[in-house]
């Protein structure tokens, strides 16, 4: 494996890292909401079906 190589596997690490880290902090989120009932029903919305 030449410099290169090691280089372009390295930066694929790093971005995978930083999109795992991304999403683990947006699932959390996600459950936060739905603990605090802000999530109940999310996909109903009646009154804008109305208009």
């Amino acid at each position: 494996m030449d410099l290169a190589d090691k280089l372009r596997s390295r930066g694929k690490a790093v971005e995978d890292d930083y999109f795992a880290r991304e999403e683990r902090a947006l699932i959390e989120a996600i459950r936060e909401k739905r603990q605090n009932g802000e999530l109940d029903n999310w996909h109903r919305d009646d009154e804008s079906l109305s208009e």
